[in-house]
């Protein structure tokens, strides 16, 4: 069975948030979330879990839209914004 667990930092028990940090290699600060996914690679969702995760999709879609609509923000910006985020991650050390 696949699981998803969504915490924040700062509610996570310090024993709790060294093994995490050991775990992924560094420090956690306290305004960060930690998702965990648990999967088993070889088997393919189900129609059911294909159609809830478009329908995530669909409603993250649709908010951020709003948000840019009601911001003022345009395509071109947001394209920008996007490429500029896209740039630092791609060269990280």
């Amino acid at each position: 069975m696949d699981v998803t667990a969504t915490r924040n930092v700062n509610q996570i028990p310090a024993d709790e948030k060294r093994t995490l940090e050991n775990l992924l290699g560094s420090a956690l600060e306290p305004q960060q979330h930690v998702l965990i996914l648990t999967y088993t690679p070889s088997q393919a969702p189900g129609d059911d879990a294909r159609q809830a995760a478009r329908a995530r999709i669909a409603h993250t879609i649709a908010v951020n839209q709003q948000f840019a609509v009601s911001t003022g923000v345009t395509g071109v910006e947001a394209d920008a914004a996007v490429d500029e985020a896209m740039s630092h991650f791609r060269h990280r050390p």
